[in-house]
């Protein structure tokens, strides 16, 4: 996760010294030396050369200093305040900048960690999809385009039986009548896990978009599901309002069938 650091607000960031500043320094100084001028031109017309003339010299000089020292003074603690206050406030913008920075990482890492977990929830679930349909075929029941139904013992895995092609369309076409209820019956009370793993796929991909906002991943895992979806759609054990919420947006017409496009679609189609 990449830190940010906080941007400088450039309107904290202000001189030491204003140019207001510097004006009252330079009228200081010419006061200074314009009492100055003013005592050798007015009150002493030629320079003091006995040693009572340059006490009067000193305590001019010192009567004159000492107010403009303690106003020097006065203005260097007025400049220093401000500058404190501004120090200050510049101080205090930074920490919220850091406390929001904080706050937002704290956020996207909790919302990462909350990401991770569903995520790991969707894989253990397509982890055990995956285990049922490699499992044996064993019994089936099928059915014709006609709507006559009949057992088979199947040695090859029920993923092979479910993406067979005529499976599906059989299911689609035939009458609906004894046939195919007895068909639907078998298959709703043999494929029921199968229909609790969807429950499950569904519920944590909705949980997985509502939280990050997109369906970019969680169509990875629809696509691994879809034929199947719409095998058990078709053969009505699932209701065709049912599990909505793993239909693939986009399909393509691939081997007479309807299939989600992507790459499940084209490692299991026929």
């Amino acid at each position: 996760m990449q830190e940010v650091e906080p941007k400088p607000n450039n309107k904290t960031r202000q001189r030491w010294w204003s140019p207001s500043d510097w004006w009252i320094v330079a009228a200081v100084a010419l006061l200074a030396c314009g009492l100055v001028v003013l005592y050798f031109q007015k009150l002493v017309p030629s320079a003091p050369v006995e040693a009572a003339g340059w006490g009067q010299f000193g305590d001019f000089v010192g009567g004159l200093t000492n107010p403009l020292i303690g106003l020097a003074t006065v203005l260097l603690v007025v400049l220093t305040l401000r500058t404190t206050r501004q120090e200050a406030k510049f101080a205090g913008e930074q920490l919220l900048a850091q406390s929001k920075l904080l706050r937002e990482q704290v956020e996207l890492a909790g919302k990462e960690h909350r990401l991770n977990e569903i995520k790991k929830r969707l894989d253990g679930v397509l982890a055990s999809w995956n285990a049922l349909l490699d499992r044996p075929a064993g019994t089936v029941m099928k059915i014709s385009s006609l709507g006559t139904d009949w057992n088979d013992t199947l040695r090859e895995p029920l993923r092979e039986f479910f993406y067979s092609k005529e499976l599906l369309e059989n299911f689609r076409a035939a009458p609906r009548e004894a046939g195919f209820e007895r068909a639907r019956e078998f298959w709703k009370k043999e494929y029921s896990d199968l229909v609790w793993h969807l429950d499950e796929l569904a519920a944590y991909c909705a949980e997985y978009e509502k939280e990050s906002g997109e369906r970019g991943l969680t169509d990875f895992y629809r696509r691994r599901v879809d034929r199947v979806v719409r095998l058990l759609r078709a053969a009505e054990v699932i209701g065709m309002g049912e599990l909505r919420s793993l239909d693939v947006g986009v399909e393509v017409r691939f081997g007479g069938l309807g299939v989600a496009q992507g790459p499940s679609a084209l490692l299991h189609s026929d």
